[in-house]
C-alpha cells in the first residue's frame, strides 16, 4: 500500500532551502557521509525501498535501538536532488519507528 501523505510531506520539503545551490556546500555534504552518529548510509522510509535511486546502492541494515530490519542508501554525495530520501531532506533529524505506537516518526 503506497502512503501518499509520505509522498506529499516529501514533496513539501523539495525546495524548503533558501538557497538556489546545493544546501551540501555549506556543510561540506554531512548527510551523505557515515558519522559515529548517523552510521554508514541514510536509512530510507518504508515506501522508498522500491524507487529507483541509480546514483546510490542499496542495502540491508538493523535500525539502532529498536534493531528494526530496514534498507539503507550508500551514496558518494552526488545524488540526483528531485529523488533523493526523506532522511537527506530532513537532516539531522532521523527516522524512528516506536514500537510502542507501531508508527514512524522523527527524532535528533
Amino acid at each position: 500500500m503506497i502512503d501518499h501523505a509520505f509522498f506529499e510531506a516529501r514533496k513539501l520539503l523539495e525546495n524548503v532551502t533558501p538557497l538556489k545551490t546545493d544546501c551540501g556546500l555549506l556543510c561540506d555534504h554531512a548527510c551523505c557521509k557515515p558519522s559515529e552518529d548517523a552510521g554508514q548510509g541514510v536509512w530510507l522510509f518504508p515506501q522508498e525501498e522500491c524507487e529507483d535511486m541509480a546514483w546510490g546502492k542499496k542495502g540491508d541494515t538493523c535500525l539502532p535501538v529498536t534493531r528494526i530490519k530496514a534498507k539503507i542508501l550508500l551514496c558518494d554525495g552526488l545524488c540526483d536532488r528531485e529523488s533523493r530520501p526523506f532522511q537527506c531532506r530532513i537532516f539531522p533529524l532521523v527516522p524512528f519507528f516506536s514500537k510502542k505506537r507501531s508508527e514512524w516518526d522523527v527524532r535528533m
